[in-house]
């Protein structure tokens, strides 16, 4: 009844009675798995992740936050409640992903910045419950991967959110974008600190290198130059210098003395090579 015509004469009712019928779906066939067994895990999942994408159309036609966000709140919830304890990342994240790439479209599209938000924040959380639950040595370059897949999605989402140039939702998708690009640097600072990780000094050293070139394009986009990778205060140094001291004796001199700085000078971003206070040639910022 929410969707007739003369309901429209009626939004605010049609929204919470929409809600309303996204909740319940969301309770029947959860209850449907976990309380009576009367579908199995796979086709619960499909129903759910249906009533997720189900919510956010309605959230499109009746220009409804509250039901996006009741949708986003299902549909991130909707592993955890369905979860086996078993460690499938590939599957997960991959859901993830493409809820993400749904959530971001119609946060750009009606200009809901409450969307970006809690998709970064639950994603994040996501990330980090596998990380310190089932990951393990041999995961690593899957952990790299992921963390690098989901901060280009939301450098991506930055990039389309320029037309909006000076309003909310722009200044919200920048703000994120810079969040999302600092998720796999804490990530590498915590490779850092954890031996069995450490050792795996290339690898770990080349994970840092995406970090920068991703944190350059972050600080393009926007012409904000406070995260350019020429600039001494780079956020990403206190992992390079983290690595270099969990590195082998013989090569710490190296890398604390000039891994650095090679990194910084391969990537700079174009924009800070024009900031004021870089007006120097790019030789004698990298000599010193």
């Amino acid at each position: 009844m929410c969707e007739l015509r003369a309901a429209h004469r009626y939004r605010v009712t049609a929204s919470a009675l929409d809600a309303a019928a996204i909740a319940i779906l969301f309770s029947t066939f959860f209850a449907a798995h976990s309380l009576w067994n009367l579908i199995p895990t796979t086709l619960t999942f499909a129903l759910l992740a249906l009533v997720t994408v189900l919510g956010v159309l309605l959230s499109i036609r009746h220009d409804s936050t509250f039901i996006a966000v009741l949708g986003l709140v299902g549909g991130f919830a909707t592993p955890a409640l369905l979860s086996t304890g078993e460690n499938r990342p590939i599957p997960l994240f991959v859901y993830l992903l493409l809820l993400n790439v749904g959530l971001a479209w119609v946060a750009v599209r009606k200009k809901w910045p409450v969307l970006t938000i809690l998709t970064l924040v639950l994603t994040t959380v996501y990330q980090w419950g596998w990380v310190v639950t089932f990951m393990s040595s041999s995961d690593l370059t899957l952990g790299m991967g992921i963390f690098l897949v989901f901060s280009v999605t939301s450098f991506i989402a930055l990039t389309l959110g320029r037309a909006d140039r000076g309003g909310v939702m722009a200044l919200t998708l920048e703000r994120s974008a810079l969040a999302a690009s600092a998720v796999p640097l804490a990530f590498a600072i915590f490779l850092a600190t954890v031996p069995r990780y450490g050792e795996h000094t290339g690898l770990l050293f080349g994970f840092l290198l995406l970090i920068v070139v991703g944190l350059s394009a972050v600080a393009v986009v926007p012409q904000d130059h406070r995260l350019s990778p020429s600039g001494s205060r780079h956020p990403t140094r206190p992992a390079a210098v983290a690595w270099s001291w969990r590195s082998p004796s013989c090569l710490r001199p190296f890398m604390r003395l000039r891994l650095w700085r090679p990194i910084a000078c391969a990537v700079r971003s174009p924009g800070s090579a024009r900031a004021p206070h870089m007006r120097r040639p790019s030789y004698y910022s990298c000599s010193r």
